[in-house]
């Protein structure tokens, strides 16, 4: 797949061979990786969160029921299950919020969608496509702008939790200090 170059294009006018080769190679790439990855993570987002639901419901009841005298020679085993059930709830919670399932589900949505809707505004000659007299590199333009936000947002969003990250390291580091004093 050649790269699609827009650079050299003169007098805000991009010829429509040109054209279909970027809704082709670049535009409906994108779609179809925002889409796929924006499915792929509210997939990951709603498993994981079904797995504490329903292991947080289970775990009280196998709590109590190892107190009933009836299950009392199984009471270790049941017991065993529900540290096990809460580890998994701690582990599914945590890889939750690590992996960002539900940011990055609705991020992805989000630029798909924005995706759509540009081509939608292109097709239709609406928004500011109206009266554009260059339209395919207003569309061009608009599209890489979306794209470009979207990578800002995703550095962004991974040098703040860097940052957090490394906080919390010296908190740990520091309060390891003063315990061993």
């Amino acid at each position: 797949m050649s790269k699609v170059d827009i650079s050299e294009v003169k007098d805000d006018k991009l010829p429509q061979s040109q054209f279909d080769k970027y809704i082709e190679e670049r535009y409906e790439d994108q779609l179809k990786y925002y889409s796929n990855k924006a499915a792929g993570q509210q997939k990951y987002y709603r498993w994981v969160r079904w797995l504490v639901i329903v292991l947080s419901a289970f775990t009280p009841i196998l709590i109590a029921i190892s107190q009933w005298s009836f299950f009392e020679e199984y009471k270790t085993l049941i017991l065993l299950f529900s540290v096990v059930f809460s580890a998994f709830i701690a582990i599914a919670s945590s890889a939750a919020q690590a992996f960002r399932f539900h940011d990055e589900w609705v991020q992805k949505r989000k630029v798909s969608e924005m995706l759509k809707r540009e081509k939608f505004r292109f097709d239709t000659e609406t928004g500011a496509y109206a009266n554009a007299k260059c339209a395919r590199k207003l569309f061009v333009d608009n599209v890489e702008a979306i794209l470009e936000n979207d990578v800002n947002m995703f550095v962004k969003s991974e040098e703040e939790m860097a940052k957090r990250i490394e906080k919390e390291i010296e908190k740990t580091i520091k309060r390891e200090v003063q315990k061993n004093k």
